[in-house]
C-alpha cells in the first residue's frame, strides 16, 4: 500500500534531542514529519552512534525531547 503524499503545508517541522540516560551524551537533530512531533516515533537517522544505539534498544535508556516545534523548514 503506498502512502499518500502530504502537502508541505500539512507537514510538521521540529528540533529534537536524544539523550543517553547513563552518559548524558546527546544528539540534536531536525525532522520533517507527516505526524505531530509528540506522536512521531522517530529516533534519529542512525547516522551517529548514539542514534543507532537508541534505535537498536527501542529508546530504552534514552530520552527524546522536542525542543522546538511548528517551525518553518
Amino acid at each position: 500500500m503506498s502512502r499518500k503524499k502530504v502537502p508541505e503545508s500539512e507537514k510538521y517541522f521540529y528540533i529534537y534531542m536524544i539523550t543517553d540516560d547513563k552518559t548524558n551524551e546527546y544528539y540534536i537533530g531536525k525532522r520533517t514529519s507527516d505526524v505531530r512531533p509528540e506522536f512521531d516515533k522517530y529516533w534519529g537517522s542512525g547516522i551517529n552512534r548514539l542514534c543507532r544505539s537508541a534505535k537498536k534498544h527501542a529508546g530504552t535508556g534514552y530520552t527524546r525531547e522536542i525542543l522546538i516545534s511548528d517551525i518553518d523548514n
